[in-house]
């Protein structure tokens, strides 16, 4: 692929909301525009920076990223607030900063006061990992969850993801979209991360390699959960596991753990979850607290494998 062709993820990526893949109730919220600061949360790939981007450009916006310390209040935001913006579409200012949970706790307690003092900003934040935001920070927001709540939402989204990838391939010109079975299949491997869906059908029609429908690139769950379950016990081996496969996206590896982890124990271990069951839920419990402070989240990773593993060795 020449270096100038877009990714589709880019190509097809919406700009407007009559475009997206939103659920009704986050629809109807979002049609009154930005009246609250909002929390957008979820899983990977699901829209919820898209919607942040579309919805930020219609004012006059500020967007962060990444780690941030206290410094961005009067580096950047501040600055930006207080600024004169004569193009912008409305009179509103908005903070947008992506990926929020990486925002250290000094900035995150910063903020709620920060925040009373400007009651012509609004805040909107993204995030993955709603527990590793300050929960007195978050009562200062709307919380509009992106992954879907019931079994009706869940078909409604896999509907549409379904027809939005088939409109994809015929856009390319692949012949590919006249068959709704394979699309089906990549949706489910993925449900409901529709980025990395779009990323492997940009893949097969590139090579025309048809098997990728059938094959699951990237999830990991069984390879984790057999590591975990019969893999080395030595630290340098789980670190060496953890760097190779979820150096760039560990953010899969937090997905595939918890509750996921804890149904796959008791649907193919029962014995373990009868004997173990109560210290694998105080462990996936201190886990969880444990991102609220942690530093690292890898070496957080690393030290749960290792944990999971002493208790669930025969």
């Amino acid at each position: 692929m020449s270096l100038k062709q877009k990714l589709f993820w880019e190509k097809y990526r919406p700009n407007t909301i009559k475009n997206m893949i939103l659920l009704p109730r986050i629809e109807s919220i979002i049609k009154i525009g930005i009246q609250s600061n909002m929390i957008f949360h979820g899983s990977s790939g699901i829209g919820k920076t898209t919607l942040a981007n579309i919805l930020a450009e219609e004012h006059n916006f500020l967007k962060l990223s990444g780690k941030l310390g206290i410094d961005i209040l009067t580096d950047s935001i501040e600055k930006h607030l207080h600024g004169l913006n004569f193009g912008a579409k409305s009179d509103l200012k908005v903070i947008y900063i992506d990926e929020f949970d990486r925002a250290s706790p000094t900035l995150q307690e910063a903020l709620k006061g920060f925040m009373e003092n400007y009651s012509v900003a609004r805040f909107i934040f993204t995030t993955n990992h709603l527990n590793k935001i300050d929960k007195e920070l978050r009562s200062r927001f709307i919380e509009i969850g992106f992954d879907p709540e019931n079994s009706e939402e869940r078909k409604f989204l896999h509907t549409k993801q379904v027809n939005y990838l088939r409109a994809v391939a015929k856009k390319e010109g692949s012949n590919l979209y006249e068959d709704k079975e394979p699309f089906i299949k990549l949706v489910n491997k993925y449900f409901p991360d529709l980025r990395k869906a779009i990323e492997i059908l940009n893949i097969i029609i590139l090579t025309g390699d048809m098997s990728m429908f059938e094959k699951d690139y990237g999830s990991g769950k069984e390879e984790l959960y057999n590591f975990i379950l019969e893999g080395n016990p030595n630290p340098l081996v789980n670190y060496d596991y953890v760097m190779n496969n979820y150096f760039v996206n560990y953010e899969d590896a937090f997905k595939f753990l918890g509750r996921s982890f804890f149904e796959y124990l008791r649907d193919n271990y029962v014995e373990k979850v009868i004997n173990k069951g109560a210290l694998i839920l105080k462990t996936q419990g201190d886990y969880n607290n444990g991102l609220l402070t942690t530093t690292d989240p890898l070496i957080h990773l690393i030290n749960y494998i290792l944990s999971l593993k002493e208790i669930l060795k025969d």
